[in-house]
């Protein structure tokens, strides 16, 4: 801002004529002075455009003091953003502290000195310039979020046509073809397979938009923890093979035993994409050839559910460890693994966390809702 801009004015308020002179002559050769005499000719000039970008208002007044007039300006939505700073003989820490609770920014006791005036009024006229740019430069960043998701859905939608064909034609050439060798339907099947994989994937991306926005229904129902997790690691078992990785399960500290189960109380396929996410992590975290140990305990009324890895979760991300889109430097990574596993473990009633210290790897910790009715535990 120049400090010739006539386009910023200040409104200057009090009762006394005199005071109004000392403080035009005194602001007039950088700003654009508007005068009121009054509280109430003060409103006037503040609800019309232009407005002024900062009122210097005296407190003691007939009729409407300084303080019921802030409060009307502050109370207006019209006029709430104008920054007030009061000017006034009343010196006692009580009378400034009534000032700023009723919304002023500043306080000035008279007699004014033009220097710290100007100084004060420079001050928060940019402050508050800084403070719109970036309330701006947020709304911004808003729509471009907003349209990145809506992109998001829109292709989320659309890509569910072509996978029509992905998914019905294999099941026509497998249901017609009586020439396809044992190996061919194997690959056609996998290409089925694959359609619904991603199918279910679509699928689970719209939900993770409505968890977002606070408009996903849980459909609570026993769900087994060991089917989900040997599905898990039957589906990732090429990622551990490349680290060379093996998973060593327990329940209660005891190995977990063929035909076992352990039910929860969510949604089955949010618990798979839950796991995955936190195993994928996992095994990207973990040194090669070192275990991921998971372990399950029963706590009151709830599941926990500990995953661990030999890696450390770096210091400067901690902090923001399941944000959207935040990253440890990963390639390719998205940043939103993490934050899904929350959501996905939050909209069922559950919780996540983490552990991590450079000796003892890093801990992913969920609790959710054991199965109470319905289905036993353990059997």
């Amino acid at each position: 801002m120049s400090a010739v801009d006539e386009k910023t004015i200040v409104l200057v308020v009090d009762d006394a004529p005199d005071n109004l002179d000392i403080m035009g002559y005194i602001l007039r050769g950088q700003y654009k002075v508007k005068s009121a005499l009054s509280g109430e000719r003060a409103l006037q000039i503040a609800r019309k455009n232009p407005q002024p970008e900062l009122i210097l208002l005296d407190v003691m007044m007939p009729e409407m003091d300084g303080y019921d007039v802030c409060r009307e300006l502050k109370a207006d939505a019209r006029t709430a953003h104008i920054p007030i700073i009061f000017v006034t003989a009343k010196s006692d820490t009580e009378d400034e502290q009534k000032g700023l609770d009723c919304g002023a920014v500043d306080y000035i006791t008279k007699p004014i000195q033009p220097v710290i005036v100007l100084a004060r009024v420079k001050t928060h006229i940019k402050l508050c310039q800084v403070l719109q740019d970036l309330k701006e430069k947020n709304a911004e960043l808003n729509q471009v979020a907003q349209l990145r998701d809506d992109i998001d859905r829109i292709l989320m939608h659309d890509l569910k046509s072509p996978l029509n064909l992905i998914i019905n034609n294999p099941e026509i050439l497998l249901e017609e073809s009586l020439q396809l060798s044992a190996e061919d339907r194997r690959l056609v099947a996998q290409i089925k397979q694959s359609g619904y994989n991603m199918l279910d994937m679509i699928n689970r991306s719209l939900d993770m938009v409505k968890m977002e926005q606070h408009q996903y229904t849980l459909r609570p129902a026993p769900v087994d923890l060991v089917k989900v997790i040997k599905g898990v690691l039957s589906e990732q078992n090429n990622l551990f093979k490349l680290k060379k990785l093996e998973v060593q399960w327990c329940i209660e500290q005891q190995p977990v035993v063929a035909g076992q189960r352990y039910y929860i109380a969510g949604e089955e396929l949010l618990c798979y994409s839950l796991f995955s996410n936190l195993f994928k992590n996992a095994v990207e975290a973990s040194h090669e050839s070192e275990p991921v140990l998971v372990s399950i305990t029963e706590k009151d009324t709830d599941a926990c559910i500990i995953i661990h890895n030999s890696g450390v979760v770096p210091p400067d991300i901690r902090a923001h460890f399941f944000d959207k889109y935040r990253t440890a430097g990963k390639r390719g990574g998205t940043g939103l693994g993490t934050y899904s596993a929350k959501l996905l473990t939050r909209i069922q009633q559950g919780d996540i966390r983490f552990e991590t210290d450079i000796n003892d790897g890093t801990d992913l910790i969920v609790t959710l809702p054991l199965c109470l009715n319905g289905e036993k535990l353990n059997h």
